[in-house]
């Protein structure tokens, strides 16, 4: 009376006997999913009913928890931002060169001794320098700024479904039997009443037993001189039920 029920915990389950198994000590599963677009998850049993991959028989599961993820400022900035930094204080460099020279120029043509392009010259260098300090000084001061900034998180974090917040998230399978005593009960009536096998025949109402409970649908009864009232009356017995003994000191005796 063994059988094994799975569930996604989110109200889908499915019920399999064990001996519909190509193995009933052996039952198998294989378990598939995707992450994108939407995360999917489905479960289903190998070598059952005859079917090595028996898809239709499967359990789905859709519903997950969504999660936060915390994102540190600084190394999101220097990540996104690197290229630019490193521009943006080049760019400070150059302007202060080109100023530099234009200042060099002029100096050069108002100073006695000092020509124009030696003194652009000068004037590059000395404004590139200051240039680059400015800019590297400006992007230092930017990103101590930034990482004083507090952590980021991204995403939703939460879930409607009761149990994934209890921490039921996934597939559960379960190997399952009814109780000792449902069993007992159920075994005493086989001993009494046997199986039901629905065959056409004549009942074997001979032979080595105790006790032969027997029970027919539509019996017709072939005897020679037999009255027709009593051979209705053993008809309408046999359709209901009667049980042959072997001994009549051991009727009643199971």
């Amino acid at each position: 009376y063994r059988y094994i029920e799975v569930t996604n915990m989110q109200g889908q389950r499915q019920i399999y006997k064990c001996e519909n198994f190509a193995n009933p000590a052996l039952a198998e599963f294989v378990l598939i999913g995707t992450a994108y677009p939407s995360p999917y998850g489905y479960l289903y049993p190998k070598n059952y009913n005859g079917i090595e991959n028996a898809f239709d028989y499967g359990v789905p599961i859709q519903s997950f928890a969504s999660n936060m993820m915390n994102s540190e400022t600084m190394d999101y900035y220097w990540g996104t931002h690197k290229n630019h930094i490193i521009m943006n204080t080049a760019s400070q460099g150059i302007s202060g060169a080109t100023s530099g020279a234009l200042t060099g120029a002029a100096m050069g043509s108002a100073i006695a001794g000092i020509g124009a392009i030696p003194g652009a010259i000068a004037g590059a260098i000395g404004g590139g320098i200051g240039g680059l300090a400015r800019g590297g000084i400006n992007e230092y001061a930017n990103i101590q700024d930034i990482g004083q900034s507090a952590t980021n998180y991204i995403g939703v974090g939460g879930s409607d479904n009761i149990n994934v917040v209890s921490g039921f998230c996934g597939f559960h399978i379960n190997v399952k039997s009814i109780r000792a005593d449902v069993a007992e009960s159920i075994d005493d009536f086989f001993t009494k009443y046997g199986y039901n096998y629905q065959r056409l025949g004549t009942p074997p109402i001979d032979g080595s037993y105790t006790y032969k409970y027997i029970k027919t649908n539509g019996c017709n009864l072939i005897s020679n001189g037999l009255p027709m009232g009593a051979s209705n009356i053993i008809c309408q017995i046999h359709d209901k039920g009667v049980t042959y003994w072997s001994s009549l000191s051991t009727i009643g005796t199971y």
